[in-house]
């Protein structure tokens, strides 16, 4: 029968035999390059419409921060930005020309 301390001691030599095995055969097969100047990253450029929806302060657009304007009571800023978003996808104009319309209301209700 084995004791406590002869289990604690067949481990750490199965887990170095483990490792030793593993550098034996080879261990991490990793792509070698020459010399540094050949490493070129991977490299993906921004989307082209992400800068489209900035201002010249550096703020978004979207829905998102048309309703809380809307929330806020700051209907001409909401129109605007549903304005700008009308007009970059003319495949929701349908929703959008519905938001404009409705924002235009509460314009005129508010003023009075």
């Amino acid at each position: 029968m084995e004791t406590e301390g002869e289990e604690e001691e067949e481990k750490p030599s199965r887990t170095i035999s483990l490792i030793d095995d593993f550098m034996e055969d080879g261990g991490f097969k990793l792509p070698k390059i020459d010399s540094a100047a050949d490493y070129q990253p991977e490299f993906k450029p921004q989307i082209e419409e992400e800068k489209d929806d900035q201002t010249e302060n550096g703020g978004v657009f979207t829905e998102t921060l048309a309703r809380i304007y809307i929330k806020q009571g700051k209907y001409e800023r909401a129109l605007d930005i549903i304005s700008r978003l009308h007009a970059k996808h003319p495949g929701k104009s349908a929703y959008y020309g519905d938001q404009m319309r409705f924002l235009e209301k509460l314009i005129r209700n508010s003023k009075k």
